[in-house]
């Protein structure tokens, strides 16, 4: 009774480095190599963060060809993504220009 109460003690305060521990040898950096093509999922926070990193590695010459991929929900309609089409276009044109 009182080893379980102690490893329970030591569990429950040594978690958030056990945990860090366990995150540290989960999470992997690989060095990037260049692709045929970059692929920008859906979901993106308002700040289109994925898609201005994707441009920023077109840029770098990562890859030749960016695939965004947004879809329409049953209850969605082409007006919904009006803004979505329109901020695409906007920023390849200024890709382009540059």
């Amino acid at each position: 009774m009182i080893v379980s109460l102690l490893s329970g003690l030591f569990l429950y305060a040594g978690h958030v480095w056990l945990l860090r521990g366990v995150g540290k040898f989960l999470v992997v950096s690989d060095p990037l190599n260049k692709a045929d093509a970059i692929v920008v999922l859906n979901g993106d926070s308002e700040r289109d963060e994925r898609l201005l990193h994707a441009t920023e590695l077109w840029q770098k010459g990562y890859a030749h060809k960016v695939i965004i991929s947004a879809h329409k929900a049953a209850w969605q309609s082409d007006e919904d993504f009006s803004d979505f089409f329109e901020f695409s276009k906007t920023l390849w044109s200024a890709v382009k220009e540059e």
